[in-house]
């Protein structure tokens, strides 16, 4: 794992690697929302900055949209992973989704860059005042489960809740 992984407001240095990394990654995530479609790079790649912007000081969100930072997880020149922090939340969001969400790119998942991501988002969203930090997993995303259960929190819950549109049990930890 490299030594440099940061935290940083995405920016056009990254723009290259991040749009490899949607190339790559697509398709191998549980939620599109924190990657963007590759096939519409064309069309993403003139406003996501303004996009990022806007989703901060919740400008023209979609409905059941909350305001939220995104932050890119880099390593040197390379783009890893996003991270997404929800600045408040929705009874629907508190139900599953939660403050925090991560992708990491496909090849480089399994290096511990996920843990180091999420420990780097809960300490920014601590200085954001966000308390408790809540994060969610459905009882099938064996990944993920195992990543939350690996941190530090606080407390923990399940539920049955609809998730993804579907049915299912929901692991809820809170930071």
């Amino acid at each position: 794992m490299d030594d440099k992984l940061r935290l940083i407001e995405p920016c056009a240095d990254f723009l290259d690697s991040y749009y490899e990394a949607c190339r790559e990654t697509w398709g191998f995530v549980h939620n599109d929302y924190i990657i963007h479609n590759p096939a519409f790079y064309e069309q993403w790649r003139e406003n996501i900055f303004e996009e990022y912007r806007k989703q901060k000081l919740g400008i023209d969100l979609p409905k059941g949209y909350v305001p939220s930072v995104t932050y890119w997880i880099v390593a040197g020149e390379k783009y890893i992973g996003t991270v997404n922090i929800r600045l408040q939340l929705t009874e629907e969001l508190k139900d599953y989704g939660g403050n925090v969400g991560i992708v990491i790119r496909k090849s480089e998942r399994q290096k511990g860059y996920a843990v180091k991501g999420l420990t780097m988002a809960i300490d920014v969203a601590r200085e954001s005042m966000i308390s408790p930090i809540l994060m969610t997993c459905t009882d099938n995303n064996a990944g993920s489960l195992r990543l939350l259960s690996c941190l530090s929190y606080k407390r923990t819950e399940t539920a049955f809740t609809f998730a993804d549109g579907v049915f299912c049990k929901v692991h809820r930890f809170y930071f």
